[in-house]
């Protein structure tokens, strides 16, 4: 057929720069309807047996968990969907899988009427500007929906480029159909509490478990130490936590992360947390800049020295653990003996009952907020 009408044009010499056009916007509309089948195509696959087509006021969708290695993210929502369950809320959990389909084509306007609730992390800000986005895009695009943003951290450098962005991210979480803006931490908290309405202060979800199991022989030291944009510790400040490692522990060392070695989908989701908070009770002290790797110590009763990292969320999210007198807060490596040595040894208990009225007014909030 373009052949056949190539001929006819110039056998009636209407000219190449003619059949030049027409060409062009031939390409340009095959493009574009192969680009729309492609959409409904992937849509119809991965987002609307998820999503729903048309969601109501009644669908709760619980939006950007992790697939990918964080095992402290997993635990963030494996938390988060036991607590709904305990609330009665139903449901349904939107992977980063499916979200970034709705980022390859731009479009995030799926949720309709429906409550979205933003998984909690630390993801907010300049360390993870693809999450960021992801998060604006879905506020922005959903004007319908009641958006709750779960407990998370902010970030912003001071960079002029991250000035801009922090401006900018005032103007899009501060949109009429956000209900809830949770923050784990009084410094992230504070940069916005004057600014958003809907702003409040709640723990990090994970700090609702409790993984204290009897029957596990503690022995050794578990080391769990960043190695990405968030660390801080210098190779020799490394070093150096090694070495007092060994002084209490000789060989009895063990190096873990909070990174799971491939992929993890959510189906595998139970049985590698389980496995990663076995390490941690087998353990007699764990040392960690990781988040996570101090809540897991402290839900799992093991004793833990913390060194700080790049954000600011370890030394705020410890404020909600410093009352655990097996976690213990570390500003220079050389004070890792030392501070061991004054800790209580063996197995504790997680108490969190200073934690439960916090956990206690979320649930009222989001029942509210679904309900209205």
């Amino acid at each position: 057929m373009k052949q056949f009408l190539k001929r006819i044009i110039l056998r009636f010499r209407f000219g190449k720069n003619v059949w030049n056009c027409l060409a062009y916007h031939f390409r340009k509309i095959s493009k574009k309807l192969k680009y729309i089948v492609r959409k409904n195509r992937d849509f119809s696959k991965y987002v609307y047996p998820v999503i729903g087509r048309y969601p109501g006021k009644n669908d709760v969708f619980l939006v950007l968990s992790p697939t990918y290695r964080n095992l402290g993210d997993h635990a963030i929502t494996k938390a988060e969907m036991e607590l709904f369950a305990g609330w009665g809320i139903i449901c349904r959990e939107i992977t980063i899988d499916v979200i970034q389909i709705l980022a390859k084509y731009n479009d995030y306007s799926v949720f309709g009427r429906g409550t979205v609730m933003v998984t909690g992390g630390g993801f907010l800000g300049s360390l993870w500007p693809h999450m960021q986005e992801m998060t604006a895009k879905i506020v922005e695009e959903n004007p319908k929906s009641k958006i709750i943003i779960l407990p998370n951290t902010l970030y912003f450098d001071r960079t002029p480029e991250d000035e801009k962005l922090f401006e900018n991210s005032l103007t899009v979480f501060n949109q009429p159909n956000i209900k809830r803006f949770y923050l784990r931490e009084k410094l992230s908290f504070n940069m916005v509490n004057s600014k958003y309405s809907t702003a409040k202060l709640m723990p990090d979800m994970v700090m609702s478990m409790n993984e204290c199991r009897s029957g596990f022989q503690r022995s050794g030291c578990l080391i769990c130490l960043r190695n990405d944009k968030e660390r801080t510790l210098s190779e020799s400040q490394t070093a150096v936590v090694y070495d007092m490692a060994k002084n209490l522990f000789g060989d009895n060392v063990k190096i873990t992360d909070m990174r799971n070695d491939t992929d993890v989908s959510v189906e595998e989701r139970p049985m590698k947390l389980e496995e990663k908070f076995n390490q941690f009770r087998n353990a007699e002290l764990v040392i960690t800049d990781r988040l996570h790797g101090m809540i897991f110590a402290a839900i799992t009763g093991t004793a833990c020295i913390v060194m700080n990292s790049r954000s600011h969320k370890l030394a705020g999210c410890y404020e909600w653990l410093k009352q655990l007198e097996y976690i213990r807060f570390c500003s220079n490596a050389e004070e890792i003996v030392n501070i061991y040595t004054s800790m209580t040894h063996g197995d504790h208990v997680y108490d969190m009952e200073h934690l439960r009225p916090w956990f206690e007014e979320m649930k009222t909030d989001l029942l509210s907020i679904i309900n209205e």
